[in-house]
């Protein structure tokens, strides 16, 4: 009896703090209104030309029509295109903080990548934990033709998240972007492109395009100076240990690669004069595939692996030279087991002709081979 006293009791509290705060039925029904009212964008766009800023917003499927809503346009920055997006809107306001794809085009991420995240950080909207991918052309193409009514960019960019983790690709935040930049003055990021989907996919609209990885972009003091190709974005996870579930073609066996590492160590003079640097380490895989004919000789085909991973890994060194651009942090892990008296003040001068030696020591077993 006293707990139901009790229950009453609460009851008739709530019902007099409803009246007393001035809170009804209808306000609380308007309130459910307001939420309804808006329309929440799931991927946006960036593009830069000739001085203006081009947003691109997809806001996904609607229930209503069972196609994507896209809405595309150009302003002097980017709180004017989101105004003047809103002045287009069909019937709801936009709503930004539920963004889960930022798309930036090549020409903004090769100009003020920069002042894109500053943007973002002063947003009372949007989110840093966004997931961020440099387009490899237009932001706006990659959005509009995504859009095919078969399925949106967003849920595109959904897939192609999944399958970049599962074969052991890092998708970037916008934070960890912003970060990178901000204590090393450069970074990776996924890089896509969009492809044409005539003749694979088989739908009502054959102007539909794919959004598919095209490897790491490099970014550096703010903007995009270069990208890196399959193998050596391939090269820059294996030394950042990361390559699980990558499947690569190695004379004519398809490989599973299971895990790798690589440690890096200098070459030092007599007079603690940094010489060159040595990167070795080791990969495992296994068989999932082999060619017609192709007969498996493991000795030659670990041998194979590891010269294979090597040119991955050197070529990415190769490249990062060429730039100027550490972004594979081979200073920060020169510089835990130097000599005393080294500095990396002058690794700059010093990075971009520094002799590489790569060793990588390839393992391939037959765990997938259910006739072994």
């Amino acid at each position: 009896m006293k707990k139901i006293s009790l229950i009453f009791i609460l009851l008739y509290l709530c019902v007099l703090l409803l009246f007393l705060t001035g809170c009804s039925g209808g306000s609380l029904y308007a309130g459910h209104q307001d939420l309804e009212r808006l329309l929440p964008i799931q991927t946006l766009g960036i593009d830069t030309s000739e001085g203006t800023i081009a947003l691109s917003v997809s806001a996904g499927i609607s229930e209503e029509s069972g196609q994507p809503l896209v809405l595309h346009t150009a302003a002097a920055g980017i709180e004017a295109a989101i105004q003047q997006l809103q002045e287009y809107s069909p019937r709801d306001e936009l709503y930004y903080a539920h963004v889960q794809y930022v798309l930036v085009g090549q020409e903004a991420a090769e100009t003020d990548l920069e002042g894109i995240l500053r943007w973002v950080e002063r947003s009372p909207d949007m989110r840093m934990g966004t997931a961020i991918f440099i387009m490899k052309g237009s932001a706006a193409q990659a959005v509009i033709t995504a859009s095919d009514g078969l399925s949106d960019v967003t849920e595109q960019l959904a897939s192609l998240e999944r399958e970049a983790r599962l074969f052991g690709r890092h998708i970037y935040s916008l934070r960890e972007i912003s970060s990178s930049l901000a204590e090393e003055s450069c970074s990776l990021c996924l890089t896509i492109e969009t492809v044409s989907t005539q003749g694979t996919v088989y739908a009502d609209d054959a102007s539909a395009s794919a959004l598919l990885p095209a490897g790491y972009a490099v970014l550096q003091d703010g903007v995009l100076i270069g990208f890196l190709s399959q193998e050596e974005s391939l090269g820059a996870d294996l030394l950042a240990g990361c390559v699980s579930g990558s499947r690569v073609i190695v004379e004519g066996n398809t490989l599973d690669l299971i895990d790798g590492s690589v440690s890096v160590h200098g070459q030092w003079g007599k007079a603690g004069d940094l010489e060159g640097l040595v990167l070795q380490g080791s990969l495992r895989a296994g068989i999932l595939e082999q060619d017609a004919g192709c007969e498996t000789d493991l000795n030659r085909l670990d041998h194979a692996l590891g010269e294979t991973a090597g040119q991955w890994l050197s070529q990415a060194v190769v490249q990062s030279q060429a730039l100027n651009c550490d972004f594979l942090s081979l200073g920060n892990a020169v510089d835990k087991d130097s000599p005393k008296g080294f500095s990396l003040d002058e690794w700059e001068n010093i990075f971009p002709t520094l002799p590489i030696t790569v060793e990588i020591e390839g393992e391939v077993d037959r765990s997938y081979d259910l006739a072994q």
